[in-house]
């Protein structure tokens, strides 16, 4: 398996910490801690990173199973992230099995739109 050095932003104790790398035509964005009003610039700017690497892949998966708290906002973000996956061809999906990031998504009814699974897709290993 091809796999660049991730890329990382925020640090151990920030409140929210992004890392990503590419695989072969895959992009795995991963992200840990809470995403609120004030960290969705750094959001925000992780997947856009990311999906700079990604345009010539496949897909993104967005891992957010070490997130916290999700609010509207992040919501937000992530819904601009799948609409400039799906412009370039590149597949959306969103790695979740928590409820703090499942409850506000499935409210919102966008689990579906945003490709929200328990697990990576099947024969990806993480």
């Amino acid at each position: 398996m091809s796999q660049q050095n991730p890329r990382v932003l925020g640090h151990e104790h920030d409140p929210l910490r992004i890392s990503w790398d590419r695989r072969i035509d895959t992009v795995v964005v991963r992200v840990a801690g809470e995403i609120d009003l004030s960290t969705i610039e750094m959001l925000d700017a992780g997947l856009r990173s990311a999906g700079a690497v990604a345009e010539p892949c496949a897909r993104m998966i967005v891992d957010l199973r070490r997130v916290e708290f999700l609010g509207v906002a992040g919501l937000h973000v992530l819904c601009r992230a799948q609409r400039r996956c799906a412009s370039s061809g590149v597949t959306f999906i969103v790695v979740a099995d928590q409820a703090a990031v499942t409850r506000p998504m499935r409210s919102l009814d966008l689990l579906a739109l945003l490709g929200v699974a328990p697990q990576y897709p099947s024969g990806f290993r993480d």
